[in-house]
C-alpha cells in the first residue's frame, strides 16, 4: 500500500477532507503487474467480481498496441470493446449473476478457462468475492458447495497449464457473542464520549456491498481532533476490551507499509472475535444474518 497508495476501500482525502470511496484509478500512484505484461506482449484479461475493482486496476490494458481486457462479472453484460476490450462476455460465460452469490465468483474462474481455451489470454488477474465466506461457516453445505464448485474451475485451468497463484485478503472469524449478539466497538462514539467531539473514525472496509459486513470490520483509522494528544488517546484506546493493536501514524505507515497521508493519526485493530466501527448509525447491520 505504501507504493501503490491504496489504503483501503475508503479513506479520508486529505487534498479535499471529504470522505470518498478508493474506487477510481486516480489513487492509484504506480503502473500495475498487469499493464506491464500487457506491455511486454502478454494477453493480459482482468476479470473481477465486483465493478468497483475495474477501473481500479485497468489503467495501461486499452493502450495503443498492447492485448488488454478487464470486466466483472456484477456488470459482465455491459462490457464493450472500447471500454472493456471485449463485448461478448454472456456469449462466452453465460448470463450476468447477482453479485449477491456464490456463483458471482465462480464466473469469474469461467471466464477466465474460457478466455484460455479461446487464447484470447494468456495472463489473467481472477478476482473473486467473499459473499459466501460471510454467509456461511467453512464446514456448513452452501460453503462446502462452493469450495466444489472453486475446485472444478481450478481445476480447468490446472488441466489447461495454467500457473497459478491463489491467496485470500483476509480471514474470517465469528463476531458475535455466545447470544448471537453482534460484539462491536463503535469508537467514534467512544471516543466522543471520552474526550469530546471531533475525531473521526474512519473504516476502510467501506464498500457498497453492505451485505457482506455493513462497514464493520478488524481495521479503522482515527482522525484526532487534538493531534498532540495523540499518546493518551492511543493508551486509552489500547485499553479498551476487545483492541488488540494501535499504532500512531508513523508507527502504521513503518509496520504495515501503509502510505501516511491516506491514514489517520491512528491506526487501530480489534480482536478475532470484535468489529470496530465509528456510530450505529453509520452501519446498516439490518441485511446480516450470520454471526
Amino acid at each position: 500500500p505504501a507504493v501503490t497508495g491504496l489504503s483501503g476501500n475508503f479513506f479520508l482525502d486529505p487534498m479535499t477532507g471529504e470522505e470518498v470511496m478508493m474506487n477510481s484509478a486516480t489513487f492509484l500512484r504506480c503502473e500495475t503487474i498487469l499493464a506491464a505484461a500487457a506491455q511486454a506482449g502478454r494477453k493480459v484479461a482482468m476479470v473481477t467480481a465486483k465493478e468497483k475493482l475495474r477501473d481500479l486496476l485497468s489503467p495501461g490494458l486499452f493502450v495503443e498496441g498492447v492485448i488488454g481486457m478487464a470486466f466483472s462479472s456484477e456488470k459482465a453484460a455491459e462490457a464493450q470493446e472500447e471500454t472493456h476490450g471485449i463485448a461478448d462476455v454472456e456469449a462466452l460465460v453465460g448470463d450476468t449473476p447477482d453479485i449477491y452469490s456464490g456463483e458471482a465468483s465462480v464466473y469469474v474462474l469461467r471466464a477466465g478457462v474460457a478466455l484460455v481455451e479461446a487464447k484470447r489470454a494468456d495472463f489473467l488477474y481472477l478476482s473473486l468475492t467473499d459473499y459466501i465466506q460471510h454467509k456461511f461457516a467453512p464446514e456448513e453445505e452452501g460453503a462446502l458447495e462452493f469450495y466444489q464448485a472453486l475446485d472444478e474451475q481450478l481445476g480447468r485451468l490446472a488441466d489447461l497449464g495454467c500457473l497459478m497463484g491463489i491467496t485470500a485478503d483476509h480471514g474470517m472469524n465469528a463476531k458475535s457473542d455466545e447470544e448471537g449478539k453482534p460484539r462491536v466497538i463503535y469508537l467514534e462514539d467512544a471516543l466522543r464520549e471520552r474526550f469530546g467531539d471531533g475525531s473521526k473514525v474512519i473504516c476502510p472496509i467501506t464498500d457498497p456491498y453492505v451485505v457482506h459486513h455493513g462497514a464493520l470490520g478488524s481495521y479503522v483509522t482515527v482522525h484526532l481532533e487534538e493531534p498532540e494528544k495523540v499518546t493518551e488517546i492511543a493508551d486509552w484506546v489500547r485499553s479498551l476490551d476487545g483492541v488488540s493493536e494501535v499504532f500512531a501514524k508513523a508507527e502504521a505507515s513503518k509496520s504495515l507499509q501503509l502510505p501516511a497521508d491516506r491514514i489517520g493519526d491512528l491506526v487501530v485493530m480489534s480482536a478475532a472475535d470484535t468489529v470496530l466501527g465509528r456510530s450505529p448509525e453509520y452501519h446498516d447491520l439490518s441485511q446480516l444474518d450470520r454471526p
